[in-house]
């Protein structure tokens, strides 16, 4: 059975997605060790988290799929919103994935907790954030498809972890998701939308 981190990055690897951009840190161990893992995702590995985020963004636009940054919590997550911010000006999709403190430490002022919905509500299309090993798989189904959604394929969708959360072991059921962000709140399947997308996919001017 695949561990939540391990059906993180093997759907990112589904979509297309073979780079992702980090500052290593220890809030997503358990994630560093599937990237590592994964034959196909290569990793780089950065200085600041400022330069990681604008990496992602650079690799956004030259893709077309979201760009992906992973960053610890706290400062972390605040030296990586320059590039979320930059994201949603530019209009390009990126998702960032952040470590959080313990479940048992949320809004209780733990060191270096952020609440992320509060935080990134005015700069991100969406904020997710996972409780439990098996609210990953689905909750990074809808980071993605909000990124990839509306002008020039979304704009920038922020996905908090807990740290604990990665090394739980998951069953992937497909996607959909719910979350704690704004403009399109709610749960959502998209399976029913894949004829549409194929067609608006196909455009030349969508």
């Amino acid at each position: 059975m695949k561990t939540a981190a391990e059906a993180l990055i093997e759907f990112l690897a589904a979509q297309g997605i073979d780079r992702a951009f980090c500052v290593p840190g220890e809030s997503y161990i358990a994630l560093l060790d599937a990237l590592h893992a994964h034959p196909r995702m290569d990793l780089v590995t950065c200085r600041s988290e400022g330069g990681a985020g604008f990496m992602a963004v650079a690799d956004g636009k030259m893709t077309g799929k979201p760009g992906v940054v992973l960053v610890s919590r706290g400062p972390g997550a605040c030296n990586a919103s320059i590039a979320v911010h930059t994201a949603e000006q530019d209009a390009v999709p990126l998702i960032l994935l952040i470590g959080q403190v313990e479940k048992r430490d949320l809004r209780r002022n733990a060191f270096q907790e952020i609440d992320y919905a509060r935080m990134f509500g005015g700069v991100a299309k969406w904020v997710g954030e996972a409780t439990s090993a098996d609210q990953v798989p689905e909750l990074i189904a809808r980071a993605y498809a909000m990124a990839m959604q509306g002008v020039h394929q979304g704009i920038a969708a922020v996905y908090s972890l807990r740290s604990k959360s990665f090394s739980s072991s998951v069953i992937t059921t497909g996607c959909g998701g719910s979350g704690l962000g704004r403009r399109g709140e709610g749960r959502q399947r998209h399976g029913c939308c894949r004829p549409i997308n194929l067609a608006v996919n196909g455009l030349r001017q969508p």
